[in-house]
């Protein structure tokens, strides 16, 4: 009995002493926390706001253009009886001021025709094609013209100026005998021409303007023999007098505006302040005419149209206006800017050393941990780094939010829009038609009023109603 207790004393004692021996401190190794290191959001490079370079003055010009305008025939252009037709083939005399006439008229309205008589010649062919377009027979206007001087240079001693009714009144009689008027007709239309007496004016009036009578006994009398008198009342061409052109209708000018929202629009041209409407430098023409029957009296047919440099001017009008803008707060801006990535890199830079110091700790976290101390100390060891590792993340985050932040911030929200002012030159027309400059723009000038005359004419006359019957 007493041997078997010596026996246990003496096991418990060694199981103390291992017990002992096991709990003492030495070195030691707590086990690695990662494999590899975890991957965190990338910081990338700073992001900061260029500083832009200095800026003196940029032009930025406005382009406008204005299209070739189709010239539409309207029932406002010509006035004709419905139940008025005019053969085909009709023969017509055409009627127009003398080129003295006419070149006083075009001083006075100051028109941008030429004082020639080839200039008035020229014109005079234009609208004899035209007639001829409309298919009507022209009639030579110089033995018109003859006719026209001879009844002038008659004279009558008791009517005097009234000569020419009195052919008219023969004319109407002869008419009555044959049967083709009645007495009633005969009577109205000799009270017409009566009315008509003592003169027809054009609508400028002039010295050379010519009696109804004269021009109807002209054109019934001797080699004329015509059907129709074509009275032409006015075939000018001057400086345009029409409306204004409104630059706030133009897309060009409304897109301009919309890119530059320190330029405005007003009553003249100034700083910062472009012209809301611009004259129309070019030129129109005007053909206004009458056909007269001969044999009646009557006018069947009145036509009036206006063109402008437009209508004929095949790639249209540029106009250009120039433009600088001048920045106004540069200084400032660039100070702003600088201001702004200033605080934009201390926050980087407290971002990056966070980040550094964390991807440093995810290195040795991929590691053993040498300590010292028993194996029961292991867990506090592991849990200490772990919490080490976790405040170091929670350092990254807020700073690289905070960063964040302050990187998008836009620079306009700092007070560091850019500001500027504008100079507004004169606008320039190309091509600028009634201010050449040099021999190749004047000749230029001169087509372009022949082509004017050569359009106008043309168009008109094809407003007559024309019966093949």
């Amino acid at each position: 009995m007493k041997k078997n207790s010596r026996s246990i004393i003496w096991l418990g004692s060694w199981s103390i002493i291992l017990m002992m021996v096991s709990g003492c401190a030495t070195n030691r190794m707590a086990p690695p926390l990662f494999k590899t290191p975890p991957k965190e959001d990338p910081l990338g490079e700073a992001r900061l706001i260029p500083v832009p370079n200095t800026i003196t003055s940029t032009n930025i010009p406005l382009t406008i253009h204005l299209p070739k305008k189709e010239i539409v025939l309207t029932p406002q252009n010509a006035t004709m009886s419905p139940d008025v037709t005019i053969k085909k083939g009709s023969s017509v005399v055409i009627n127009i001021p003398s080129s003295n006439a006419l070149c006083k008229e075009a001083k006075k309205d100051n028109q941008v025709g030429f004082c020639t008589d080839e200039y008035f010649n020229l014109l005079e062919q234009y609208v004899e094609r035209g007639l001829m377009l409309a298919n009507l027979t022209v009639k030579d206007r110089a033995k018109f013209e003859a006719e026209l001087r001879g009844i002038r240079t008659q004279p009558d001693p008791q009517k005097g100026s009234l000569a020419p009714y009195s052919s008219i009144l023969e004319n109407l009689k002869t008419e009555l005998d044959a049967g083709n008027i009645s007495r009633d007709e005969y009577a109205q239309q000799a009270l017409a021409f009566r009315d008509r007496l003592p003169t027809l004016k054009t609508s400028k009036t002039t010295k050379e303007l010519i009696d109804m009578p004269e021009l109807l006994r002209a054109a019934q009398d001797g080699e004329v023999q015509a059907d129709y008198i074509l009275q032409v009342n006015d075939l000018s061409i001057a400086p345009y007098s029409g409306h204004v052109l409104q630059l706030a209708n133009r897309p060009e000018v409304e897109a301009f505006l919309l890119k530059n929202p320190g330029l405005k629009l007003g009553k003249e041209t100034k700083k910062d302040t472009i012209c809301s409407t611009l004259k129309q430098s070019w030129a129109q023409a005007h053909f206004n005419a009458k056909l007269i029957n001969v044999k009646t009296g009557e006018i069947e047919w009145i036509g009036d149209l206006t063109i402008d440099s437009l209508s004929v001017l095949k790639n249209g009008v540029f106009i250009y206006i120039n433009v600088r803008k001048h920045p106004t707060n540069q200084n400032v801006i660039i100070e702003s800017i600088k201001s702004h990535n200033n605080n934009v890199l201390v926050v980087y830079k407290r971002a990056a050393e966070a980040l550094k110091n964390l991807n440093k700790a995810y290195t040795e976290a991929t590691k053993e941990f040498a300590y010292y101390g028993t194996p029961f100390q292991k867990s506090d060891i592991q849990a200490q780094r772990k919490e080490k590792i976790k405040q170091l993340e929670a350092l990254y985050k807020s700073a690289l939010e905070e960063y964040r932040k302050m990187a998008q911030k836009a620079y306009s929200k700092l007070g560091t829009t850019l500001q500027y002012e504008y100079d507004i030159d004169p606008p320039i027309l190309v091509p600028n038609i009634l201010q050449p400059k040099t021999k190749k723009e004047q000749q230029k000038l001169v087509e372009h009023v022949k082509k004017l005359g050569e359009e106008i004419t043309k168009l008109l006359p094809q407003t007559i109603r024309i019966s093949e019957n």
